[in-house]
């Protein structure tokens, strides 16, 4: 996912958050269709558990295999250096910029992973998982259309900073929530920050390196931390 990210950056300057979501965008559609698939082969075909791995990896393979043959780095390579580029933590903007999404990232996934138990425990409903594919499929827009503003107004960081501000709101109101439909209406909303939140990551992370080949690098040193 990262490398693809780092590539297909080199190919853009002015569009380069645009580019970079509607790549992103795609994390939202396996999130539409991987729970689907698991729910339909565990409880339906009987498939078991090794069986639906296999199905969920072999349908990786397929969606990987054109990347690997047409996806080329823009730029030459440079000689293989060191993994971490030490001139980085020299960088206050890059500093500020990792503890900042270490931060985020934290809380980000919290709904994403219990949601569903919260919603049939305590809002009563009997298949959550409806609950989990909105909250995926709204991010199919949410990693387009707040990358789309960031390229002709506000800049990407610009937009990252104010939904990181919301999302963390939104999750303190997430207890409050007792209703199927308030838990709807927080799936659709939430799903839309979260998933621009991380479209907008790379579109910021990609800029913190002076020079296109060490994108790579650098996004990797922020993911690592």
């Amino acid at each position: 996912f990262c490398p693809a990210l780092a590539v297909l950056s080199q190919y853009f300057k002015k569009y380069r958050a645009f580019a970079v979501g509607l790549a992103a965008a795609g994390a939202a559609v396996g999130g539409l269709v991987y729970p689907v698939l698991i729910n339909w082969l565990i409880f339906h075909d009987n498939v078991g558990f090794p069986w639906t791995l296999r199905s969920m990896g072999f349908i990786m393979l397929a969606t990987y295999i054109p990347c690997l043959i047409w996806l080329k780095p823009r730029l030459p390579p440079h000689p293989s250096g060191p993994w971490i580029d030490t001139t980085a933590f020299r960088e206050l903007p890059f500093i500020f910029f990792t503890m900042s999404m270490f931060l985020n990232f934290w809380g980000l996934y919290f709904a994403f992973f219990y949601l569903g138990t919260f919603a049939r425990d305590r809002a009563g409903i009997s298949q959550p998982i409806y609950l989990l594919m909105i909250l995926n499929g709204v991010g199919i827009f949410g990693r387009i259309m707040p990358n789309i503003i960031a390229d002709k107004w506000t800049g990407p960081l610009n937009i990252l900073i104010p939904l990181s501000i919301a999302s963390s709101l939104l999750v303190y109101c997430w207890a409050a929530i007792e209703t199927a439909a308030g838990l709807y209406v927080f799936a659709v909303i939430y799903g839309f920050i979260a998933a621009a939140l991380q479209a907008l990551f790379p579109a910021v992370a990609t800029q913190m390196a002076p020079d296109p080949r060490k994108t790579g690098t650098r996004v990797g040193m922020i993911l690592g931390i």
